[in-house]
């Protein structure tokens, strides 16, 4: 299922800040399905950054993500394999994972989708 860049931004900030209030350990079992009726089967890896990058062989890669992530501890940038979202997967306790999700929620958007971003929000704010 494509989704616009401000679909793939509202709802990744929708479906982390669920995670971010209730420490969710699984975004499969969120909330945010049911309430929006996008049906989980249909985002790539149960991610909106993801499935808005995936190319017409079916293929995504972190470094193509609309979100600038930090590095992991050994420099790279890989979103999941040791990075924020495997430490968040990985995380013992709610406390840890209600603030690992809030940082995934809030992550930012990376300066070369910005514009775009503006023009889609100012169309979305002009026709509902």
């Amino acid at each position: 299922m494509k989704f616009t860049l401000y679909e793939t931004v509202v709802y990744h900030h929708w479906l982390w800040s669920e995670l971010a209030n209730t420490g969710g350990e699984f975004k499969r079992y969120a909330l945010f399905w049911e309430q929006t009726k996008i049906e989980p089967s249909e985002v790539e890896s149960l991610c909106f950054p993801c499935e808005y990058v995936i190319d017409e062989d079916g293929n995504h890669y972190c470094s193509e993500c609309i979100f600038d992530w930090p590095p992991n501890k050994d420099g790279s940038i890989d979103c999941t394999y040791g990075g924020l979202f495997d430490r968040w997967r990985n995380a013992g306790n709610t406390v840890k994972r209600r603030r690992l999700a809030a940082q995934i929620r809030d992550l930012p958007l990376k300066h070369r989708y910005q514009k775009q971003l503006e023009r889609e929000y100012e169309k979305e704010t002009i026709n509902p």
